[in-house]
This record gives structure tokens, sequence and C-alpha cells, in this order.
């Protein structure tokens, strides 16, 4: 009877030790604080439409570090393999997660930042914000760009036919800072890991590295966690010649959405017959409008204006003039900056599973170049330190947009 109630006893135990190993996402279910989309998307727009439902994100997750069945999935989750395995397999063929054998593993960038990673994420970009964005905004509102009739628009106000709007540096300021930062200083850039090899191509067209973050609650977030989640691009579109490029964020409208590069392929082309001097209709004038690209006055078929809400770049010498400035800065800054890039991508290799090294370094070598974080740094330096004003309200909707004219 002892010896019964002892092998009993140490069954208890064992399976007690699985519960305790197996099913924490039944009872503590994570969810993807973000999810972004690097890259083209596909007629099934971007990679949040995949991530809708708790379940295809835990299943995602699961599987982030290391290969399970579906039954060993559904163990985690605490559900019925049933429902586990139509949505790993569409998963799968989407590009989500990698198949090897009866197991699956995750073919998407999940970070769960932790503590240390998060310390090293708040310290190089914080030095790097400081040491980047004070002097471009103090060379740029010193230069003698002001003046020049290649850097236009920003007529946010009501217009008139007698003359043009003078031009309010800072809202200027707002679209400039962000787009020298997003991409000054390419020459210098070491990039080993192509897009084409980072990048899924996916069954709807789309070919794009997914990343999702998921927030510990027992974990100090990153600085600006909160203005991430209202943070989209920078994101840009070029046609013959014309390229329109934007931000949304805390302090503008919000204009980027599924739909959003769909959507510029249309915004382009009545662009550039507003540019060969077609008068366009005024339910056109009041589409361009309202994305804050244009501000009119008049009837179309009488006395009638027209002039750009949005930054307005004409040609490529004005475009590479202001880039330089970034340029000189970050050359200037280079080694200190080379050094907080270090820190940051062993940090974060450090926590990456080995198979994914590759598609989480192209990332990191966009680190303080189309890199939201650092962008987003740089903003808050200079609206914590007064040099940025906050736009008003007419502003917003065309805030951080630059249209660029080569």
């Amino acid at each position: 009877v002892k010896w019964h109630l002892f092998e009993a006893k140490k069954e208890l135990k064992r399976g007690m030790e699985t519960m305790r190993q197996h099913g924490e996402l039944k009872f503590n279910p994570i969810h993807f604080t973000w999810c972004g989309t690097s890259g083209s998307i596909g007629s099934k727009g971007t990679n949040t439409n995949f991530f809708r439902s708790a379940l295809s994100q835990n299943i995602a997750y699961a599987v982030r570090k290391a290969s399970r069945t579906v039954n060993e999935i559904a163990d985690e989750l605490g559900v019925s393999p049933v429902y586990v395995e139509s949505e790993a397999a569409y998963l799968e063929e989407y590009g989500f997660l990698s198949k090897q054998g009866e197991k699956y593993v995750s073919n998407m960038l999940i970070e769960e930042y932790s503590e240390e990673r998060n310390r090293v994420h708040d310290t190089i970009y914080r030095t790097a914000a400081k040491l980047f964005a004070n002097e471009l905004y103090d060379e740029l509102l010193q230069s003698d760009i002001w003046d020049d009739p290649a850097l236009a628009g920003g007529c946010t106000e009501t217009i008139s036919f007698e003359g043009s709007q003078p031009k309010d540096r800072n809202f200027f300021l707002w679209a400039l800072i962000p787009y020298i930062a997003a991409v000054s200083g390419e020459d210098s850039m070491n990039c080993p890991v192509s897009f084409s090899e980072a990048a899924t191509v996916r069954p709807d067209g789309g070919q794009n590295i997914c990343c999702a973050t998921v927030l510990n609650p027992n974990v100090t977030p990153p600085e600006y966690a909160e203005s991430m989640k209202n943070w989209y691009g920078p994101a840009w579109t070029k046609q013959d010649g014309l390229t329109l490029w934007r931000i949304d964020s805390e302090w503008s409208g919000r204009r980027i959405d599924d739909g959003y590069h769909f959507d510029e392929w249309q915004i382009l082309k009545l662009l550039h017959q507003e540019l060969d001097g077609v008068t366009l209709s005024e339910e056109d004038y009041a589409y361009l409008a309202e994305l804050g690209l244009v501000k009119t006055i008049g009837a179309t078929d009488e006395m009638f204006k027209s002039a750009w809400q949005c930054v307005w770049i004409e040609g490529s010498e004005m475009k590479n003039k202001l880039i330089a400035f970034g340029d000189k800065i970050k050359e200037r800054h280079r080694a200190e900056l080379d050094e907080l890039r270090r820190k940051y991508t062993d940090a974060v290799l450090k926590e990456t599973p080995q198979h994914l090294h590759r598609m989480a370094r192209f990332g990191l070598q966009y680190t303080f170049y189309e890199d939201g974080w650092f962008i987003l740094h740089c903003l808050k330096e200079l609206v914590g330190n007064g040099k940025l004003q906050p736009p008003n309200e007419e502003q917003k909707k065309a805030l951080t947009t630059i249209l660029i004219h080569e």
C-alpha cells in the first residue's frame, strides 16, 4: 500500500509540474501591442489583418522560439487541436509560420522586450536624438533655404488671390526634420542583409517582414511606447518623378491606413495632372484638400487658385541640399552612432531566436535611418526643449507631409 501511495504521489507531482510548464497561454494569453509591415502589402492589406484574433496571435507566440506540433500548441493554448490546425495552416500558407515536418515555427519577429533591452533602447535613442535633432534644427533654422522658391507650400490657412501665406518655419521643420533624419547618411550605411533575403513573399502579392510587439506587464515599457501606438511611417510612394512622403503621429491627423498604398497611386495621378496645368474637378480638389495636400479658393469654372498645404520640394537640387544637412551631422557623430547601434544590435540579437537573426539584422541595419523610433525621439527632444511648437488644428492634417518633384 505504501509503495502504491508513493508511486501515486510521484505521478501527481509529475502531473502538477507538467501543468505548471504547459498551458501558460491558456490562463495568461498575450496580445500584440503593435503589428507592423515592413515592405509592400498585398490584396489582404497590412499584416495586422492576419492577426485580428487572440487565437492567431497566441499560435504565433507559442512557436516564436522553438517548433511545436499542432497538439503541443493546443496544449499550450488550452484549446482543442481542431481550432489550432486550420489557423496554423493558414498562417503557414501566408508565410507567418514555417513548417518543419509536423512542427510549426515562427517566421516573423515577435519582440517581447526585457527590462535590460528596454533600458538599452531608451539610452541609445535618447542619446542619438540629442546628438542629431538639436544640431539639425539649429542648422536648418540658420540656413538660406527659407527664401528659396524650391522650398514651398505650408498654406494651411485661408489663401487669397492677392498674395501667398508667409512660410511658417515651425510647420516646415515638423516635416523637414523627420524626413532628413530618415533619409540622410545612407551612403555610410552598412547593409549586408538585403530586403529580398529577409522578407517573405506572400500569396496575396505582398512582400514584407512582419514584426509584432508584446509588452510584458511586469517590465517597464520603452520610453514613448504610448506615443508609438499612434505612429505610422515613414510611408512613401513614388510615381514618375513625384514622391509623396508622410508620417502619422500623435501630433498629426490620421492619413495612413490599410488602403494607403493603393490610394497613393490615384493621388499622385491627380497631382501630375495638376502639375501639367489641368484644372481638376471640384470633387478632386476637395479630396486632395481633405488629405492635407492642397488649399483652394474660388470656383474651378471661374476665378480659381490652388496652393500646397504640405511642404513642397521642387527639384533634386533642393532635395539633396536638405539631405546634406543630415549627412554632415551623422558623419560628424559617426563613431558615437555606430557604437550606440552596436549596443542595441547586441541586445536585440541576444533575445532573438537564432533562426530569425537574418530577419532581425535587416531591420537593425536601419537604426537611426528609416527608423520610426529614432524620428519619434528626435521630435520628442525638440518639443520637450521648446524648439518645436505643437501644430495648430489647421496644420494637423498636412503635418509631416512632403511632396518632392524631381
